[in-house]
């Protein structure tokens, strides 16, 4: 039986519900040195293939619109930032075990990039010892490991920035470190290209959906400028599917009331957040929680930690 085999005793009473899990990127060996939201490409196959057997393998759509166990537990599959590795390693999985899923994707590639923007300052901070100054800042490795300056992190601080701020960002960074040349790396950084994510969305399994144009925080920077993100995304997306584009998952988990009404109108019906972050979300049907998975538990926490749908 998996689940002996996997070190349990007994089964955790699962009962029913509905989780949404959040996955971002998968490699070869589950590091976590350039992104610590990664697991590897065999536990991953562990967690779906344990999924199909004990719970109930459910699309979003299914999510949306009630199709589900009200005896077991449902699982949603969701992925997001658009990786290449999600194409190379997770979609034969999903394939395999008939996992339904959906992928949020940027819109980066419609401006010619082929890496997100925390991706680089991922990337910099675990390969660049020295100080890095960006736009008049000084960033350098604090006692966590990240690059930081006085008031924060560089993260922290380019979330609440514009597009510009990042672009300069990236350039400054790219100077001080180099990653693209490393074929190693390239599963910690590198984003599908538009071939790509047609091939992805051929998948019968597959849904492709929007996260966001520039992977920007939505609720932190302008909401003029957030709404055009969104109709960009839509835009990219659907010339590159041919496929209606009707859910979204707030990069970073970024959001506002007010957002979530101007997305609808935009089309997006089925909109994702991280947690909720406004008393309303909770009744708005428009709006629903995901379930993030953790790389620094075991497996047998995690599982417990998913049916109890907390980590505390």
């Amino acid at each position: 039986d998996a689940f002996h085999n996997l070190g349990f005793s007994s089964l955790p009473k699962s009962g029913s519900g509905t989780r949404i899990l959040i996955y971002h990127g998968i490699d070869l060996d589950g590091s976590t040195e350039f992104n610590t939201r990664f697991i590897s490409k065999a536990y991953f196959e562990k967690q779906i293939a344990y999924f199909s057997s004990h719970f109930n393998l459910v699309s979003l759509n299914d999510v949306f619109a009630g199709r589900l166990d009200n005896t077991k537990l449902n699982i949603a599959i969701t992925f997001d930032d658009g990786y290449l590795n999600n194409l190379k390693y997770a979609l034969p999985i999903l394939e395999k075990y008939n996992a339904p899923a959906t992928f949020f994707i940027t819109g980066v590639r419609d401006f010619g990039m082929d890496v997100l923007w925390p991706d680089v300052v991922d990337m910099a901070t675990a390969l660049c010892n020295e100080p890095i100054a960006v736009e008049g800042k000084v960033f350098k490795k604090n006692f966590r490991g990240e690059l930081a300056c006085s008031e924060s992190t560089l993260k922290k601080v380019a979330k609440k920035e514009s597009w510009e701020f990042k672009l300069n960002m990236m350039e400054q960074l790219n100077a001080a470190v180099s990653f693209r040349d490393d074929s190693k790396l390239f599963d910690y950084w590198q984003q599908m290209s538009t071939e790509q994510i047609r091939e992805l969305a051929a998948s019968p399994i597959v849904t492709v959906a929007s996260h966001g144009y520039y992977h920007n925080n939505l609720g932190e920077i302008g909401f003029n400028d957030a709404v055009q993100e969104l109709q960009k995304s839509k835009q990219f997306l659907e010339s590159i599917t041919q496929t209606e584009i009707t859910a979204l998952a707030y990069p970073d988990g970024s959001y506002s009331r007010e957002l979530v009404d101007a997305a609808e109108q935009t089309g997006y019906s089925q909109q994702l957040a991280v947690e909720y972050l406004f008393p309303q979300d909770k009744k708005d049907s428009r709006v629903l929680e995901r379930f993030g998975v953790n790389p620094f538990i075991s497996w047998n926490n995690q599982l417990h930690c998913l049916v109890k749908n907390s980590y505390w």
